[in-house]
């Protein structure tokens, strides 16, 4: 089994994407959960500078979708799920 497993679906006017790493990866602690996507606190984690979270959550903001956190705590993996909006059909592109 893939240590990442991705999966993308059309739901309705929009597209999904679910990303879940293995139960044995660091995962994300409770306390931590609900600031995954803060940049500031990302910045932090370790002294390591860690921001592509909120990098990610910036850019699918600018898209008008939604992105999602969740985890069962340090060492059980993590998920996340990105929504975003499709075009509509002859929309023109930027």
């Amino acid at each position: 089994m893939p240590d990442i497993v991705c999966r993308s679906l059309r739901v309705g006017k929009g597209l999904t994407f679910d990303a879940r790493s293995k139960p044995l990866h660091k995962g994300i602690s409770a306390d931590f959960l609900p600031f995954v996507f803060d940049r500031c606190r990302q910045a932090r984690v370790a002294g390591e500078g860690r921001v592509g979270l909120a990098i990610a959550r910036r850019i699918v903001d600018l898209h008008g979708g939604s992105i999602a956190a969740e985890s069962e705590g340090e060492g059980r993996g993590a998920a996340f799920l990105i929504v975003l909006p499709l075009m509509e059909e002859g929309a023109a592109s930027a």
